[in-house]
């Protein structure tokens, strides 16, 4: 071995044991210290975590400590349920004192329609409530209001379109529909199985919002008139034309039956996993057990 050689390899050596040593002599000039943890300041913010514990102990859940946990979406007069009714149906307090002072002053809701013009229900709500809204008749409109009983004449008025019974021709009555709007209207009918709420009429292609509020008011619904599926009696060919079902939706509701048996009510489509609130809302009114 030369000279030269020896010297590299003591210096390799040297290398080495420093860098074995380094650790153990790190930790001999910082004894306040374990395992590369400064532990003073670890206590000092573990200390501040407690303080602020202390003060604030439940910060995460305090937001959301006066939710309803306990909504539950029943068919419902909105001119009858009461304040403990409008809470498990989803409502906060105010929302429903709202609606019950509306009522106090002599407020009634005429068709479920009225309920979303609310300020206090937003869509989302009026969309979920929709399809368990089922108010009771009065009794018969005399068509007077009772300052004018001494009225002999009364004013003209047209007809409201019933959407489920009208042909093309009387669609093409209700000023702002046409006859291809009439033809859509009698497609996307056909398909659901009849309207059960005018607000439907906004899902036809082309039918906005400026539209809808037009002729408003010179349709009805009559939602007794829908075609309901016996869900338990459905074959794949029965449902797929819904416009509410999706191939893969309905092939779970035939998968679960097939393994469940019988569905009773419409709270059992909440477990099939492919169906969401919204979807179930929807099926509501076309399906029977």
């Amino acid at each position: 071995m030369t000279r030269t050689e020896f010297r590299g390899l003591i210096v390799l050596a040297w290398l080495v044991i420093t860098v074995i040593a380094a650790p153990y002599v790190w930790q001999w000039l910082r004894p306040d210290t374990q395992d590369g943890i400064d532990l003073e300041e670890t206590e000092q913010a573990i200390a501040k975590l407690e303080k602020r514990a202390v003060m604030n102990p439940f910060p995460l859940h305090r937001k959301y400590s006066t939710a309803n946990k306990h909504t539950r979406l029943f068919v419902f007069d909105p001119n009858q349920v009461d304040l403990d009714e409008w809470l498990a149906l989803g409502l906060s307090e105010k929302q429903a004192a709202v609606i019950l002072k509306y009522r106090e002053k002599g407020g009634h809701f005429n068709k479920p329609e009225d309920l979303r013009k609310m300020y206090t229900i937003n869509p989302r709500i009026y969309r979920r409530l929709l399809p368990y809204i089922r108010i009771e008749r009065q009794g018969t409109d005399t068509g007077f209001r009772q300052g004018n009983l001494n009225n002999t004449k009364r004013p003209a008025v047209f007809p409201a379109i019933e959407l489920n019974g009208a042909d093309s021709a009387g669609l093409c009555l209700i000023k702002g529909i046409g006859p291809v709007f009439a033809s859509r209207i009698i497609r996307y009918r056909n398909r659901l199985g009849g309207f059960y709420n005018t607000i439907q009429l906004m899902e036809i292609f082309g039918l906005d919002s400026l539209k809808y509020m037009e002729i408003l008011k010179q349709v009805t619904v009559d939602s007794a008139a829908v075609r309901k599926i016996n869900i338990n009696e459905a074959t794949f060919e029965m449902l797929k034309g819904h416009p509410y079902l999706r191939y893969k939706q309905i092939n779970a509701l035939l998968q679960f039956k097939k393994q469940h048996g019988n569905y009773h009510n419409i709270a059992d489509l909440s477990q099939v996993l492919l169906f969401s609130a919204a979807d179930i809302a929807r099926l509501a009114p076309y399906l029977t057990y």
